[in-house]
């Protein structure tokens, strides 16, 4: 029977079972959105290539549009504080009002931000705040 926790392994197994398809293209490939029904499912795929060395889709997304929000390519990846909680930058999505996206620290949870907040945050690491 198909259920929720047999769509998490076999996402998982996919994943690896492709490890290879990824470095031979020089891509990342991640299982997407699942859609599922009693007896059958649908699985998407992501597919990233990997751009300037970077060495996930986070990083090669964030690569080739920082310069459009006004930031740098070494900011990827930097620990910022907003609201006391502390987030690492973790790529951008450009599709989405919030484009700037970190993952919190404590819990390793995906949020999307306007850049100007993430631009305040950055800011504020560099004078020491």
């Amino acid at each position: 029977m198909i259920d929720k926790d047999m769509l998490d392994n076999f996402r998982v197994d996919v994943e690896d079972a492709l490890k290879d398809v990824s470095k031979k293209y020089n891509v990342d490939i991640h299982a997407g959105h699942i859609s599922y029904g009693p007896i059958s499912f649908k699985l998407s795929l992501d597919v990233t290539q990997k751009v300037n060395g970077a060495s996930d889709a986070g990083e090669a997304t964030w690569s080739y549009y920082c310069g459009s929000y006004g930031f740098k390519r070494d900011d990827y990846g930097k620990i910022i504080t907003i609201k006391g909680d502390k987030y690492r930058i973790s790529g951008i999505n450009e599709r989405s009002k919030y484009h700037i996206l970190v993952k919190r620290l404590k819990d390793d949870v995906e949020y999307g931000f306007l850049p100007g907040i993430i631009r305040e945050a950055l800011d504020n690491l560099e004078r020491g705040e």
